[in-house]
């Protein structure tokens, strides 16, 4: 009976240590980006000597007053995607050096939060999700652990 236990009890250890490590990969959205650069009449390249930052590629669009600015590490890797419209940001999106998403959200007319918003871990996962109105945390928002696991729920 105590080797039955003792091994029901090891295969529960093994279960429970067994969590997934997968890395889920948050990449931008290249449809968004493709159609803001296609509809481009000005553009250019300014090189950055930050370290966080190694060049900066602008798109613009006079007509609509949209402009897109894309800061890429030294390896070419996209680290921060914002998105203006009339001197005022609509989007704005940043990754960490692996190339996984940190965050994303976007704003409303005013430059305030506005919809839909979600930061994630380094591995992937969902850190925080929820929905802004005018810059406030309007519903239900979900804070999870770097595992993806619920950690808690706020309705504002």
């Amino acid at each position: 009976m105590k080797i039955i236990s003792f091994v029901c009890f090891a295969l529960f250890l093994l279960a429970s240590c067994n969590q997934d490590t997968t890395l889920v990969k948050r990449e931008v959205d290249g449809s968004y980006i493709d159609s803001l650069i296609k509809t481009a009449d000005t553009s250019f390249y300014k090189q950055q000597y930050t370290s966080e930052f190694a060049a900066a590629q602008y798109y613009g669009n006079r007509k609509d007053s949209v402009l897109m600015q894309i800061m890429k590490a030294s390896d070419s890797s996209i680290r921060q995607v914002i998105v203006t419209k009339n001197n005022r940001r609509i989007y704005f999106a940043q990754f960490y050096n692996n190339g996984q998403q940190k965050a994303s959200y976007n704003f409303d007319n005013y430059g305030s939060n506005d919809g839909a918003s979600t930061e994630y871990y380094e591995n992937g996962q969902v850190k925080e999700s929820g929905m802004y109105k005018a810059g406030f945390r309007m519903g239900e928002w979900i804070f999870n652990d770097s595992t993806g696991k619920v950690m808690e729920k706020k309705t504002y």
